[in-house]
């Protein structure tokens, strides 16, 4: 048995800042889901719905890596609030999707705004600076992704991909 590769320092600590900076956002990401009566278990979710057309119930869990019966109390809330109804698929009557409303679509966009809005240190950074730090992170989001990546898959539990989709942006999947 070889030991494991020694961890790099310049990554680590990259990785360590970036961590840092997404939590320092924390407060700014809490103010704008609260707004909407949500939680970050319900905005996580919201997010995960497709505008384009109705999920079923065990895919969002399946997006969520939880039981399906803890998706049916985030749905219980996001239907209280309006964002999201539940329908019978035509094909399986037993399924039950999830069709985001107009108010869910619109919920939905205001939390990815607020997500995504990059934070003022990074706008703080010369355009320059920006194109590089955005060309890197793109490039290892990328090889991440690929399925020759190398390196042993997270378990299960720990799988959360981010996607890049140039008509509804980034998501988790």
């Amino acid at each position: 048995m070889s030991d494991p590769q020694p961890l790099d320092p310049p990554a680590c600590t990259a990785w360590q800042h970036l961590v840092e900076l997404f939590f320092a956002q924390h407060a700014r990401h809490q103010t704008v889901i609260r707004s909407l009566g949500l939680n970050p278990p319900h905005a996580m979710a919201l997010m995960q719905l497709d505008p384009d057309g109705p999920a079923p119930m065990r895919s969002l869990a399946g997006m969520l890596h939880c039981d399906a019966s803890h998706v049916t109390g985030l749905v219980d809330r996001l239907e209280e609030l309006g964002y999201v109804e539940r329908r019978s698929d035509p094909a399986d009557r037993r399924v039950k999707t999830l069709v985001l409303t107009p108010a869910g679509e619109e919920a939905r966009a205001v939390t990815r705004a607020g997500l995504f809005e990059p934070p003022a240190q990074l706008l703080a950074l010369s355009e320059a600076d920006q194109t590089q730090l955005r060309d890197i992170i793109e490039r290892a989001v990328r090889d991440s992704t690929s399925p020759d990546s190398a390196g042993p898959p997270d378990p299960p539990s720990a799988t959360f991909t981010w996607r890049s989709d140039p008509l509804r942006g980034v998501r988790a999947t």
